[in-house]
């Protein structure tokens, strides 16, 4: 009587473990989801939401990211071409993201350019060349040319706007197959139930498999507002400075480790990972460049190197203005250019101010102009309590 029950037992447990098999693989396929840092850096690439290729299991699908989230990719767009993408691609089921770069708004340019540059020249020379009968009698007559209406002038711009628009097409459709790719996000497989989670497994991940994801500016506002898992309240502070460094943007950032200058692969609330000293300066960094994460309680001091038009604008418009509004007095006093008897006093106070708001102006769009020419560090960031020491 017990054989039967025995062996009916057997037959269970071999069914559940049948039945677990494919629970279990389907599970070691898995991929984890990326670490709240390098969410937050994420959501800030994908605010222009740039084309992306997305690695799901075998295939590879170009979608476009409404959203991107805790829960994966959302309100997706797939090209014209393609089968309508599903409404939510989990990260669970997500191995890699890479961002299809193009150059096409390149290529529309300059065949804007090279196009309308012909156009002109092609308008002016037909264009030129025509005159209407009025002049074309006054010709022979003696009679002024110009009063016949020389049509250089319309067709240089009717060339300009027809071989202009022909050529940014043209460049656009160029550059659109001049296609390549920036990883964003490589994932690692999910850790299996009951293995327990390895230290510093997020950290590790996020600084060492995906080296070259980096950030635009602007921060979403929902990123890491609530999220449980980063257990963050950043600072605005720190918010903004999370916002200003961008992907390719060189920085100089001063804390307890020293001063590193290079580039950071994340920089999210949590801090700054993946740094990489510039290959082009031909030195070690000295001090080495720190490992992991560097989180924003020990950075002292974040600069960004940009373009130096604030500084020309700034010393342009006080130049410029102070000639200006030194000009506008002597003209209200005595006369610049041709002598005569002071204003009254509240005109010569007028016409000064007008002068240096005039000059002012002019200066600073020229200094700017000239200022863009020449890199220039910009502060980011500066932490409070180093604002304070000096440190």
């Amino acid at each position: 009587m017990r054989h039967p029950r025995l062996v009916s037992a057997g037959l269970a447990l071999a069914l559940a473990l049948l039945a677990a098999a494919p629970v279990r693989g389907a599970g070691a396929n898995e991929f984890a989801s990326p670490p709240p840092n390098l969410l937050y850096q994420l959501q800030k690439q994908n605010l222009a939401h740039p084309w992306l290729r997305v690695t799901v299991d075998s295939a590879r699908l170009d979608l476009r990211a409404e959203r991107i989230d805790e829960a994966g990719l959302r309100g997706l767009q797939s090209r014209s071409s393609d089968s309508p993408p599903p409404g939510l691609i989990e990260w669970r089921s997500i191995g890699r993201i890479d961002e299809v770069v193009t150059l096409a708004h390149r290529g529309k340019v300059l065949g804007f350019i090279v196009g309308g540059a012909i156009g002109a020249g092609l308008g002016n020379t037909i264009g030129s060349s025509i005159r209407t009968p009025t002049g074309v009698g006054q010709g022979y007559g003696g009679g002024d040319l110009s009063s016949g209406g020389q049509q250089g002038g319309p067709g240089a711009l009717l060339g300009l706007a027809l071989f202009g628009g022909l050529g940014a097409w043209q460049g656009g459709r160029w550059g659109e197959r001049r296609a390549h790719e920036r990883t964003w996000y490589v994932a690692t497989p999910a850790v299996a139930h009951g293995e327990g989670a390895l230290p510093g497994v997020g950290e590790k991940r996020s600084a060492d498999t995906n080296p070259d994801s980096l950030t635009t500016p602007r921060p979403p506002p929902e990123v890491l507002r609530s999220s449980p898992s980063s257990g963050l309240s950043p600072s605005p502070r720190v918010l903004r400075a999370c916002a200003r460094i961008g992907r390719d943007d060189l920085i100089r950032v001063r804390g307890d480790f020293g001063e590193f200058q290079g580039f950071a692969a994340v920089v999210g609330p949590e801090g700054m990972e993946g740094l990489r000293v510039r290959s082009d300066r031909g030195r070690p960094s000295i001090p080495p460049v720190p490992a992991g994460r560097v989180t924003w309680d020990r950075i002292d001091k974040v600069d960004k190197r940009g373009h130096g038009w604030r500084q020309g604008a700034i010393v342009g418009g006080l130049l410029l203005g102070a000639l200006g509004g030194w000009a506008g007095y002597q003209e209200a006093t005595y006369g610049l250019l041709e002598a005569h008897g002071p204003d009254p006093p509240l005109e010569v106070v007028g016409i000064t101010v007008g002068g240096f708001a005039y000059g002012a102006a002019v200066g600073a769009v020229l200094g700017a102009g000239v200022g863009w020419l020449f890199p220039a560090w910009h502060r980011v960031y500066v932490r409070p309590k180093a604002a304070d020491t000096g440190r």
